[in-house]
């Protein structure tokens, strides 16, 4: 596969990026209070997650493609936390489980990049 090949999970943190960005600006949802402190958070965690998986795809250092994974991994679960604990407290109009959704998959697809690509080590 050629670095440059967009891979499918990258397609999926387009898309989550996408949905968070249209999600985070609605102030139904986000509050103005909360502008500049959750939701800055939650906006760089989720394009922290597009950026580790753009370094991986294009890394040829299987030990440096498996730290990057292993950032977005991380990454995925502390969005996981930010958008439960915004559920539970701010209770937005928008579809959480939707959200929540896109995440688990990118990380499950990590998951099974970190695999086998320790097996190449």
């Amino acid at each position: 596969m050629a670095k440059s090949e967009t891979i499918p999970v990258q397609i999926d943190a387009e898309k989550l990026c996408k949905h968070t960005l249209i999600i985070t600006n609605n102030l139904n949802n986000f509050p103005k209070k909360y502008r500049f402190t959750l939701v800055d958070r939650i906006l760089r965690i989720t394009f922290d997650i597009h950026d580790d998986i753009c370094n991986a795809n294009n890394s040829y250092d299987m030990a440096q493609r498996v730290f990057y994974i292993e950032n977005a991994i991380a990454s995925c679960r502390k969005l996981k936390f930010y958008v439960r604990m915004c559920n539970e407290v701010l209770k937005p109009k928008c579809s959480i489980p939707y959200w929540d959704e896109l995440i688990s998959g990118i990380e499950k697809q990590l998951l099974n990049w970190r695999v086998s690509t320790k097996k190449l080590l």
